[in-house]
């Protein structure tokens, strides 16, 4: 004769079916995109787990030489899409020069992961709700924590660490961020607003927006850079040579430097630089922002040990893929305990 449940037991099988059902509702409306230029074997299994949840995982790979090992076939299989293609496209449609990359330097039409993951979820797949885009040097502690910000803040436009305003377009702000000069003034005129987005879910509505911000000036920003670029060129060339003579005189010997110059200071490549576009975006939007907790790890620079870090919080930089994974044991280990 078969056991029969109590109403308990079976009110708490209610509730967990119900919660499944809510948990892959919100997860659904939502993907994940992680930016790697190669995808590691840790970071694709770790990924893959938020299938389970609901969630489309995609990683978007800046290596266009990369080539699918077993790991990433079974996380194709699995159901990860992952996506790479040539830069020439990204350029074409106008995302280009999006980030700022110091061994490639900027003004130079790069494209990296964020750029072609802007360009995939702006003009290929309009089907979320809600996009997250996490750099690979992020540390995510465990799946739930992004269903967990995404059930708490809801239908916010952008999810992020901060939100700095810049009411009045001060290039020098107090806080000695340096990349308000960049800002192309005459397109994305004050108030500004800036956060670190190494961790970052925008909205559909955020993604159109910037999608249609880089449609209608992406050929103004293409003339005002060529302009200042050769502007710059040629006053440096002229300065150079007029302080080779004066040096020559004064008995001194390389005094001029461009970096230095005053023409430095004035001509300098504009760009949408995703750090103060998509919050500013969202300030001329009336769109909601919100500052989350949880994110509140996702600093620029920090030496990270696992001592200093909790399950409920997303962490940056972590630069050793290694160390993910160990962490993610220990953090599990003490939540139990």
């Amino acid at each position: 004769m078969g056991t029969r449940a109590f109403p308990s037991e079976q009110l708490i099988s209610l509730r967990s079916m119900v919660n499944i059902a809510t948990n892959r509702k919100v997860a659904g409306m939502n993907a994940i995109a992680v930016l790697t230029v190669r995808p590691s074997d840790d970071l694709l299994e770790f990924y893959s787990g938020f299938l389970r949840l609901g969630y489309r995982v995609f990683i978007i790979i800046d290596d266009n030489d990369f080539k699918l090992d077993n790991a990433a076939v079974k996380a194709q299989n699995a159901g990860v899409s992952l996506i790479k293609f040539e830069s020439s496209e990204c350029r074409r449609a106008g995302f280009f020069d999006l980030t700022v990359l110091p061994s490639r330097g900027y003004g130079l039409s790069n494209c990296s992961a964020w750029e072609k993951a802007l360009y995939y979820f702006c003009c290929r797949d309009l089907s979320h709700d809600n996009v997250w885009f996490i750099e690979d040097d992020v540390f995510v502690p465990n799946h739930e924590i992004i269903l967990t910000m995404d059930r708490k803040y809801g239908k916010a436009d952008i999810i992020s660490a901060e939100n700095v305003v810049d009411k009045d377009g001060v290039l020098d702000d107090g806080e000695h961020w340096p990349w308000w000069k960049h800002v192309p003034k005459t397109i994305l005129r004050p108030p500004w607003a800036h956060s670190m987005v190494v961790v970052v879910r925008l909205s559909r509505k955020i993604l159109t927006a910037f999608d249609d911000l880089i449609r209608r000036n992406k050929n103004k920003i293409r003339f005002v850079n060529t302009l200042n670029k050769s502007t710059l060129y040629f006053i440096n060339v002229v300065m150079c040579r007029v302080m080779k003579v004066v040096d020559l005189l004064r008995g001194r010997q390389n005094s001029w430097s461009w970096k230095s110059s005053w023409s430095s200071k004035y001509f300098v490549i504009k760009f949408f630089f995703i750090e103060y576009t998509f919050h500013t975006l969202a300030l001329h939007n009336q769109l909601s922002v919100i500052k989350a907790q949880e994110l509140s790890g996702a600093l620029w620079r920090k030496e990270w040990d696992v001592s200093e870090m909790n399950s409920g919080t997303i962490y940056h930089p972590l630069k050793d893929r290694d160390l993910h994974n160990r962490y993610r044991k220990i953090l599990n280990q003490w939540t139990k305990n």
